[in-house]
């Protein structure tokens, strides 16, 4: 039996090739051997083949829009951490209040208001 961990090597090596034909071999996939509930394992599991291979996936959330020369720090800055290829999703979510959090596949860097205002709250009690 092929374990997920396989075929999401297999799918990273493949991905640089036809991006449509990937995503459809991970569906067969998951259907064919019934772990559709582990798609998004899957997907964790294809981000840290490609991290292997130099390929960094970055997602970062914001309060608000980022603006161009903000997202180009960022990006920048991942850059800076040695990989060949950085690719980044920008999200907006309002909960953070202020400040990014980026998620990579092995880190994540949370530099939100939220998550002072967490550690805050959790000093005093």
């Amino acid at each position: 039996m092929i374990t997920r961990t396989q075929v999401a090597d297999h799918l990273a090596t493949e991905l640089g090739n036809d991006r449509a034909q990937v995503i459809k071999e991970a569906a067969a996939w998951l259907v064919a051997s019934k772990k559709t509930r582990q798609s998004q394992y899957l997907v964790n599991d294809i981000a840290r083949a490609l991290h292997r291979k130099g390929y960094l996936f970055a997602r970062v959330s914001s309060a608000h829009e980022l603006d161009t020369g903000s997202r180009k720090e960022i990006e920048d800055y991942l850059k800076d951490l040695g990989r060949e290829y950085v690719e980044t999703q920008y999200l907006i979510d309002t909960s953070l209040i202020a400040g990014i959090k980026i998620e990579t596949p092995t880190e994540v860097l949370d530099a939100t208001m939220r998550m002072k205002l967490d550690r805050l709250v959790e000093g005093l009690q």
